[in-house]
């Protein structure tokens, strides 16, 4: 049986799952929790604020991104490696799925989120007076931005989830 003999196939698969399925929630909640608070205007924050804690926001959690999105990738492409062309039990073009999903988020991030990172940060720097019409409109547009990562990662969570199901239920 495959799933016997290639215990580190299996082992990377559920790595990768893991870490899509733990980037999805991080990047739900930040555009359905986070974004939200700082773009109402109930909350009273002043411009000021509003900016400092989407730098603040962005900052924390670029640190748990980065890593969680680069280890979806890593057992990916081991899963795929661990895993012969030739076996009956696995779905590689799945597999696929899940690697391109965090490779075109990593693209996504690089071209078109960075820059709009880069402006918001760049209104905190440049201080008073802050423009706040403009500081939610780079807010909004970074989470139209950010809510294909969303996309992306409910993507490869449930490519791998569907592969290793298959896998498994093969084997």
């Amino acid at each position: 049986m495959d799933i016997i003999t290639n215990k580190p196939a299996v082992a990377a698969r559920i790595a990768a799952i893991f870490a899509s399925g733990t980037f999805f929630g991080l990047t739900v909640s930040t555009s359905t929790a986070i974004i939200p608070v700082l773009l109402d205007k109930q909350a009273d924050l002043t411009s000021r604020d509003r900016l400092r804690y989407w730098v603040r926001q962005f900052d924390l959690c670029a640190r748990r991104w980065t890593p969680i999105s680069s280890s979806n990738m890593i057992f990916s492409l081991l899963s795929l490696y661990l895993t012969p062309s030739g076996s009956t039990a696995a779905t590689r073009p799945l597999l696929w799925a899940s690697f391109g999903s965090f490779f075109f988020q990593f693209a996504l991030t690089f071209a078109f989120i960075f820059p709009v990172k880069d402006k918001l940060k760049a209104q905190l720097k440049a201080g008073e007076p802050f423009d706040d019409p403009a500081i939610r409109k780079n807010i909004k547009d970074w989470d139209s931005l950010h809510r294909l990562r969303i996309v992306g990662s409910a993507v490869a969570f449930g490519a791998g989830l569907i592969e290793l199901v298959g896998y498994v239920a093969r084997s």
